[in-house]
């Protein structure tokens, strides 16, 4: 039987560490999660060997259904004989969520880089609305595929930035639709942001660009809701890289 209590001592560390600052801090109960992951692949190794570790040494079993069994009891391993002031039970299935997050898509990110992962994606309570999210997907195959389906057609139906169309006594580039009467300059006319959606090849050019809003309005609620997750993750995809707090 392989060493459990070496093999858990760096998570418990982390739990230990969360415990003491009452979860007051975000970064507390991403360290939990990071060293937890850390050391699943070598618990899953032989799920049978630890399962029997954790009830004979510590009695914990897991009853119901939770998003992954095994996850489950390697949570309860790691907060087992807690305060009882401090009630991390609620936590626990958190924690499982955002361990089975990472598991699915352990092989799309290098492992250094989980804090930051777990960073943009809204921390821990992001990966469970992640997973959830997917889960909820998933009940439907062909979900996904419906929804890019529609929004290519509706693409497709907006004429072109660059396509030339010919009139009597000139020519100009088309924008969207009649009402921008289908020029670039009628965008100077009228200034303000317009939201353009485009494709990128592989040599990363930007083509087939199109319009696809013109009211300034909805932008600014679009860039509202962005601006709001930004200020609530931290995280900005035009600011340099910055570690996860």
């Amino acid at each position: 039987m392989s060493d459990y209590e070496t093999i858990l001592r760096p998570s418990r560390k982390a739990v230990n560490s969360a415990v003491s600052l009452g979860l007051r801090t975000h970064i507390a109960l991403v360290n939990v999660v990071v060293a937890a992951f850390a050391v699943l692949p070598e618990l899953r190794k032989d799920e049978a060997a630890f399962i029997n570790f954790a009830k004979q040494q510590y009695g914990l079993t897991v009853k119901g259904k939770a998003v992954d069994n095994f996850v489950l009891l390697v949570a309860k391993v790691l907060f087992h004989n807690i305060s009882e002031k401090t009630d991390f039970r609620r936590r626990l299935g958190q924690i499982a969520t955002a361990l089975r997050y990472l598991e699915l898509h352990r092989d799309e990110f290098p492992a250094e880089y989980i804090k930051r992962l777990i960073h943009d994606q809204g921390g821990v309570s992001g990966l469970v609305k992640a997973f959830r999210n997917e889960s909820r997907t998933s009940h439907d195959p062909s979900r996904k595929e419906k929804k890019v389906r529609t929004i290519q057609t509706y693409v497709a139906g907006l004429p072109q930035i660059g396509t030339t169309t010919h009139y009597a006594d000139h020519q100009c580039t088309t924008i969207n639709d009649v009402k921008d009467s289908q020029t670039l300059e009628a965008l100077a006319q009228s200034p303000g942001r317009v939201l353009i959606v485009g494709d990128i090849d592989e040599q990363f050019n930007l083509t087939n660009l199109r319009v696809v809003e013109r009211d300034q309005g909805e932008i600014d609620r679009l860039l509202t809701r962005k601006a709001a997750q930004v200020s609530k993750t931290g995280s900005n995809d035009n600011q340099p890289m910055k570690e996860a707090i």
